[in-house]
């Protein structure tokens, strides 16, 4: 080319010779075949090239548009950009980047705008990869990733796309994203109304939900609820039966619906209803203005619908489709769990509150332990041991709580350890027990004891109640059944003894009164005052025991004050002395003995003593045969008067001892020899009311000994009045 050139260049020039000529001419013929040969070898090269280029745009494994990078309008597609947008080629080919993309990308920006933006970006020299949201041509939009190179062409400027569909992964990111999301807002959420809030966030993040609502159905009342409602068009109503409408055939067939333009079209209606054609139970009053289009899906839990998770939109009709149903059914599968799940924890944090505030509230004493240790009690355990915290029970078990012997002698170790094990083998135990408060002072408890799960973990609930009122209840009601026995035993000992004692004294001043009034003229006056004796005699006995039933219950009742004086204590044990032996037509000699010191002024109660000692002197001569002696001795101990009777009679046998200061108990051997069986009684409180002892020891047929301690000299207090010497009262002027 070169030469042919340089020929060319001289053909301005006039040839030196005629053959000049002719070469030149032939030499510019070969270049022009030359020339027309390479001109046929570059094209046949270019279509060669061009060829492959298409072979390999067309067998691409993506999308592949070349289009023009100045007017963007698109030159060759392969068959998978066809399939990926939905048109032909023919379409494709009249359409820029702008046309087959909505109107704005994600991020807010015109489409018009980015793509004008990426094409000179790759002009310049750069080779962009971004994602990009396209439109299918059924009104679908779908994100792909985009990679663009400038192709070698120093003629035209155009670009090549490679186009990736990433719908099906944004579609599984989306749906990890949203599993994470719902599961992580289970946790972080304190309640379920800020569940629905960050689900309808969710939602709002993978499709159009500026109108979205929760319905849930409760079956019991057949009522749907909506505890999460957001529309424009009007406030979240009230519950609603399950009938016909949207929601409700969504909830009632357990699958979705779609009411978008296609159905819409078959909608029809009568009077104020809604219905539609070729679907026979979806018919519905509809109140407000109605959506473009309307998706619903169910909340499903066991194949069995829990409610409805639904979305409209008002402008757009176009909104949701296939994969906004199948989004939204994911979303709420996922939601259903969710709810089921904060339901479920919302039902253990309300069991643990109630629990908790049963435990901490109740006035009865809770403690949860293990086989060795408390792991947690309650403040009225806190009390009732008299700790101050519950911290004070760590480390503690029953064993450190309790004395180490519980009635009947069983070591405590031992027997609580039997108690744990048997409410761990058959799951509960009850028992009294005996513990120890914080200061060292022991209390009965009743416990109760319960296995019960807690953390995973088997432990025991002690369910622990103070019982010394009720202890103390029953002490009283026993002492109380004790004292009726008594009471009977006395009515019976009562009603022996006046038919014994009685009706001899009766019989004989009966007898003795009818000698008198049938044989008063036949008698001689030596057989009157025989029987008028013996009237005398037997009618005072009879008035002695009525005496000592009067005197006993006077002392019992507490009409028997203490009326203390001065008196000379020698003087008057010889006036009771010889009243005795008077009164006794000196059956037995009595001996008195008093020491020097006794002649001293004493303080007592001349009343009271005058019975002890008279009842002590009766007795000691009534149960010693005639002619045995009895002894009377009075001596000084200090501030105490020491009185001892002594006699040599039939004594006491040792089964009666433990009764003898029961009333109208009369030793079994006594035989014929008349009594009350109130004497040894009236001795006693008699005693007690001078706050002294009395001490018997008897051995039957050696005699009977009765050693009496009063604090007759010591330095009289201020006066004072007791009931008896079991139950001191305060001090008052009381007298019987």
């Amino acid at each position: 080319m070169n030469t042919a050139l340089a020929s060319a260049g001289k053909w301005n020039e006039r040839p030196s010779v005629a053959g000049a000529g002719q070469r030149d001419t032939e030499t510019l013929v070969r270049s022009r075949q030359n020339l027309e040969q390479w001109a046929a070898e570059a094209v046949a090269e270019l279509q060669a090239g061009e060829a492959q280029f298409r072979t390999l745009v067309e067998h691409a494994p993506e999308a592949i548009v070349v289009f023009d990078g100045l007017t963007g309008r698109f030159e060759m597609v392969n068959e998978n950009a066809v399939r990926l947008f939905g048109r032909s080629r023919e379409e494709l080919v009249q359409l820029t980047p702008a046309d087959v993309s909505p109107p704005f990308q994600p991020d807010g920006r015109p489409s018009v705008e980015v793509a004008r933006e990426k094409q000179q970006l790759t002009l310049a020299g750069g080779q962009p990869v971004f994602e990009w949201v396209h439109r299918h041509s059924n009104g679908q939009l779908f994100t792909s990733e985009v990679r663009l190179v400038r192709l070698p062409d120093e003629r035209r400027c155009r670009i090549r796309a490679s186009i990736i569909d990433h719908t099906e992964r944004k579609r599984r990111e989306q749906r990890l994203r949203a599993t994470y999301e719902i599961s992580e807002a289970v946790h972080a959420v304190e309640d379920l109304p800020s569940l629905y809030e960050r689900i309808h966030r969710i939602t709002g993040g993978l499709m159009p939900a500026a109108n979205f609502y929760i319905a849930l159905y409760d079956p019991a009342r057949r009522l749907i609820s909506f505890p999460y409602f957001v529309d424009e068009a009007g406030p979240s109503p009230g519950p609603i039966p399950l009938g016909t409408g949207l929601t409700s055939y969504v909830i009632r067939n357990n699958k979705p619906l779609l009411v978008g333009p296609e159905l819409i079209a078959r909608k029809r209606r009568d009077g104020d209803q809604v219905w539609f054609e070729g679907i026979a139970d979806l018919r519905y009053v509809e109140s407000g203005p109605p959506a473009a289009i309307w998706l619903g899906v169910p909340l499903s839990l066991g194949g069995r619908a829990i409610g409805a998770m639904a979305v409209q939109d008002y402008g757009n009709p176009a909104a949701y489709g296939d994969e906004e149903k199948r989004m939204l059914t994911f979303v709420a599968e996922q939601t259903a769990l969710a709810l089921e799940r904060v339901r479920a924890q919302q039902a253990l944090r309300d069991s643990e509150a109630k629990f908790r505030a049963l435990f901490e509230a109740t006035s009865t004493g809770v403690m949860i332990h293990d086989e060795t240790q408390y792991l947690e009690v309650n403040p009225a355990i806190v009390r009732m041991f008299g700790y101050s915290s519950a911290a004070d029970f760590a480390g503690k078990n029953p064993i450190l709580t309790s004395p180490a012997v519980q009635p009947g002698g069983f070591p405590t170790a031992e027997l609580a350890r039997r108690h744990i094990a048997q409410c761990l083998r058959t799951g509960t135990a009850r028992f009294d027990w005996l513990a120890r408060k914080a200061d060292g002072a022991e209390f009965p408890v009743e416990v109760i004891l319960t296995r019960i799960e807690m953390a995973g973990r088997r432990v025991i609930q002690a369910v622990v109640t103070d019982i010394t009122e009720r202890k103390r209840a029953e002490e009283e009601m026993w002492r109380a059944l004790e004292r009726e026995r008594e009471l009977r035993l006395l009515k019976s000992n009562f009603v022996s003894m006046v038919s014994h004692e009685f009706r001899t004294p009766l019989g004989i001043i009966q007898s003795s009164a009818e000698i008198l009034q049938d044989y008063l003229d036949q008698l001689g006056p030596e057989e009157r005052r025989e029987h008028l004796a013996s009237i005398i005699q037997n009618t005072r006995r009879m008035a002695g025991l009525m005496e000592e039933v009067l005197l006993l219950g006077g002392l019992e009742a507490g009409k028997m004050g203490f009326e203390p004086d001065w008196m000379d204590l020698g003087a008057f044990c010889r006036k009771v002395s010889d009243e005795v032996q008077a009164a006794t037509e000196h059956r037995c000699p009595l001996t008195l003995h008093t020491g020097a010191d006794v002649a001293e002024s004493a303080w007592g109660d001349p009343r009271l003593l005058h019975h002890l000692f008279a009842n002590l002197l009766t007795n000691a001569v009534k149960y010693s045969d005639a002619g045995q002696s009895v002894e009377f001795i009075i001596r000084r101990e200090g501030r105490s008067a020491v009185c001892v009777v002594r006699d040599r009679g039939i004594g006491i046998p040792e089964a009666d001892q433990p009764r003898l200061f029961q009333a109208f108990h009369r030793g079994h051997n006594v035989q014929h020899r008349p009594g009350s069986g109130l004497g040894l009684v009236i001795a006693k409180r008699c005693v007690e009311l001078h706050r002294g002892s009395l001490q018997l020891e008897s051995r039957e047929g050696t005699g009977t000994t009765v050693t009496v301690r009063l604090p007759l000299f010591a330095p009289p207090d201020p006066p004072h009045r007791e009931l008896n010497g079991a139950d001191h009262e305060k001090d008052s002027d009381y007298r019987g």
